[in-house]
């Protein structure tokens, strides 16, 4: 099926105006395009590179050099129109359903974060599971180090949109907070490129360098939010994303059986919903045992570095939350409308 509306931004003169749900997922399309081509060139040629240098030292291409060139050719093949406005029109109208025909697909959703952790738990064991190579994969400047960055930076792409749509709507206190979103997405975003130190590389000042655990142009690796502090916020997060859909259920049945509209804080907006909790089960998982447990002393399976990994899957998890929601406004505008 193909959306021929997609090709134009706006209809002719005379024509109907083109719906804002429409206009969304075609500006996302372009989005999604620009990134994915980019990210898929970038990722093939550093494999290229790589596997050249492995075979010029006499070894052999390893597996997972062919899985991220396997990886790079389906970014690039997924950005030919109309593909992507496809996917994002399919995305945007079953993602917000759960008791309806649509449901099949939440599952779809919520299953994802099982089969990456599983693909990184196989990556683990084959490279060994504390080994110098792991580390030097999952550690800083990694590739789900990097996802992580990328998806928190365009995440204001789509909230701040959101933030003006409330506030023309009067919804002040939704306004503000996804103001709130976009400021702490980009804050995070850069954080985790230190504020492009990575990618630039210039010397941080002197007092970053002696209080920063990892010699870092960032406030997150400050020794004493990582000493005391870091752990508990990841766990928290995640135990909130992981079961807050309960109470956000309640909510909407509260809302319906007393046939109440339009509320000032509207928590869809919020919270996760059931599908997208598993995006933040292994990050609580992963904070749980480090705290509570020896494993990591007792068994050489965990390491810190693992955490780039389980962050990324909770990136794509507040991304995707964000992405529905933009989708969703968009359907409320319109209906406005009629």
């Amino acid at each position: 099926m193909t959306y021929p509306a997609f090709h134009k931004e706006t209809s002719a003169p005379g024509e109907h105006p083109q719906r804002c749900h429409q206009r969304r997922i075609f500006r996302s399309a372009g989005l999604f395009r620009i990134v994915l081509r980019l990210a898929g060139v970038l990722l093939l040629l550093s494999q290229i590179v790589q596997g050249y240098l492995a075979i010029a030292e006499g070894d052999s291409v390893s597996l997972m050099l062919v899985v991220g060139g396997l990886l790079a050719i389906v970014l690039l093949l997924a950005t030919r129109p109309p593909l992507l406005e496809n996917a994002l029109t399919a995305f945007a109208i079953r993602s917000r359903y759960r008791r309806s025909r649509y449901r099949r697909y939440g599952w779809y959703l919520y299953t994802f974060p099982f089969v990456f952790s599983a693909f990184v738990l196989w990556a683990k064991i084959q490279m060994g599971p504390v080994s110098d190579r792991w580390i030097a994969v999952s550690g800083e400047g990694g590739l789900s180090e990097y996802g992580t960055a990328l998806l928190y930076l365009i995440m204001p792409v789509f909230a701040y949109p959101m933030a003006k749509a409330f506030k023309r709507r009067n919804q002040r206190l939704m306004a503000w907070l996804y103001y709130l979103i976009v400021a702490a997405a980009f804050f995070v975003g850069m954080e985790e490129l230190s504020w492009g130190q990575k990618l630039i590389g210039f010397e941080e000042p002197e007092f970053i360098s002696r209080h920063n655990v990892q010699s870092e142009f960032t406030l997150h690796n400050l020794s004493f939010y990582q000493n005391h502090l870091s752990d508990y916020v990841f766990m928290i997060v995640g135990l909130i994303g992981s079961f807050v859909w309960i109470g956000l259920h309640y909510w909407q049945n509260r809302q319906r059986r007393l046939s109440l509209t339009s509320p000032a804080l509207d928590l869809r907006y919020l919270f996760p919903d059931w599908p997208i909790s598993s995006f933040f089960y292994p990050i609580a998982i992963f904070y749980i045992v480090r705290e509570y447990t020896d494993y990591e002393t007792r068994f050489e399976f965990i390491h810190g570095a693992d955490q780039e990994h389980w962050e990324f899957v909770m990136s794509i998890g507040i991304f995707l939350f964000v992405l529905i929601n933009f989708f969703r406004q968009g359907k409320e505008i319109d209906k406005g409308l009629d």
